[in-house]
């Protein structure tokens, strides 16, 4: 890093920083700003990866990069994670991103409000339970979470701003709030397991549910979702199940069945939207006319579709 001369520097916009071995952290980190304070200032984005950094060397980072708007941590997720919202709480003003990508233990991760400006939050690769609490962010925009396979509760039913969420291989996914005890546990325990608290994301414009996931249903509290312009969803019939909305016998679609054995299709309230797809469905669909006559776009892949 010292071989760097001051006019590269000077033009540097992404800086990563990968610890091997036993390497310290803060010689790192040292070593890496060890510039005017000036040649490091137009960095905007920052890639922490296999580090351990002390408070020292984190508070290095903080003074030295004052325009950082992008910032991804990788790999030793939650001890990364300690170090910079609990040992040595950061604060970058202008940081707009934050990405946490794998971590071999879970935890309660209970992301702090550390830069006003974040809109942009991706959670991914994590092993062991996790729950996830990103509440205090009321500046998010867009959340991406994906391959935690045992995800339990994701706290976003406040953030009535987000515009985008991709759900992503979260098979264990029961709820959008903390955990409750009553009927709507029950519920989400046994066959039902619906996104119940999607209803109070009224800005939302896109949603994708995708990936490994319990339940073929689709959430009927999208059906409040009139912002809503893109849907991706993944529908799955569980093998064997005999009984509620998975249950092999029963003819399950996006529409309303006749007889009303079942309700009409959450998708009728969507009336914003413009671009759905649908994926691996191995059974015959049923598809509301009345919520395609808005679509601009409609792909359907492995699905025996009936309109």
């Amino acid at each position: 890093m010292r071989n760097v001369d001051r006019a590269t520097a000077s033009g540097v916009r992404h800086l990563r920083l990968l610890c091997a071995g036993d390497t310290d952290a803060l010689d790192i980190i040292a070593d890496a700003i060890a510039f005017p304070s000036s040649a490091w200032r137009g960095i905007t984005r920052l890639d922490l990866q296999s580090m351990h950094p002390s408070p020292r060397a984190l508070q290095l980072l903080e003074s030295a990069l004052p325009a950082l708007q992008e910032l991804g941590v990788y790999r030793d997720l939650f001890t990364t994670f300690n170090s910079i919202f609990l040992l040595c709480p950061l604060k970058f003003p202008s940081l707009k991103s934050f990405t946490l990508q794998g971590g071999d233990k879970g935890a309660n991760l209970r992301i702090p409000p550390f830069s006003a400006a974040l809109e942009r939050l991706c959670i991914a690769e994590v092993t062991g339970p996790l729950d996830i609490c990103v509440e205090s962010i009321p500046s998010l925009k867009s959340i991406e979470v994906r391959s935690i396979p045992e995800l339990h509760v994701l706290n976003i039913a406040r953030l009535t701003g987000l515009l985008s969420l991709t759900l992503h291989d979260l098979p264990e996914l029961r709820h959008l709030q903390g955990s409750s005890f009553g009927f709507d546990e029950l519920e989400a325990l046994f066959y039902l397991k619906h996104l119940e608290k999607l209803s109070s994301l009224t800005s939302l414009e896109r949603l994708a549910i995708t990936g490994k996931r319990q339940t073929c249903c689709v959430p009927r509290s999208i059906a409040a979702l009139t912002q809503l312009t893109h849907l991706e969803i993944d529908l799955r019939r569980t093998a064997g199940a005999r009984f509620g909305p998975d249950a092999e016998s029963a003819p399950l679609g996006l529409s309303g069945e006749p007889g009303g054995l079942y309700p009409p299709s959450p998708l009728v309230g969507c009336t914003a939207l413009r671009e759905l797809v649908i994926r691996d469905r191995g059974a015959r669909l049923a598809v509301p006319q009345d919520a395609l006559e808005s679509l601009a776009a409609l792909e359907v892949r492995q699905c025996a579709v009936h309109c």
